[in-house]
């Protein structure tokens, strides 16, 4: 890795943020991530780390971030709008209702708990096109 001074610097932070990078036997660099989405399976749903990103330009999911699923908002942290925001763009993504998805912890913050009631771990895999 120390032919090309971003691979070693990636390959630093990549092992913080969860990923492994590795030289194949045709001598290319490949990134895999090494972590899952943290998902807490309870009797009436599921429980969902998230890490927001207020002040987008547009509203969507971006991927699996240390553990997390990383989402971004157009809506400011102010005053609860960007809560809403996501818990919007997550009630359309997963075809469920915005009264069944609850904020257990970090409203303020940018790392956040989401409560998801009425689904599974294997609705939410497919839902989210996630790998078993």
């Amino acid at each position: 890795m120390e032919d090309l001074p971003f691979v070693s610097s990636f390959a630093r932070r990549g092992k913080r943020d969860g990923y492994k990078i590795s030289k194949n036997p045709t001598g290319y660099w490949t990134v895999t991530s090494i972590r899952m989405l943290d998902i807490v399976t309870t009797n009436s749903g599921v429980i969902l780390s998230i890490r927001t990103q207020p002040g987008s330009s547009k509203n969507r999911i971006i991927g699996e971030y240390g553990g997390r699923l990383k989402l971004a908002v157009t809506a400011a942290p102010e005053k609860g709008k960007a809560n809403k925001a996501v818990i919007e763009l997550l009630a359309d993504t997963l075809h469920v209702h915005e009264s069944s998805i609850h904020i257990i912890s970090g409203e303020t913050s940018r790392d956040k708990r989401l409560m998801i009631e009425g689904l599974t771990l294997e609705d939410l895999k497919s839902l989210l096109n996630l790998e078993s």
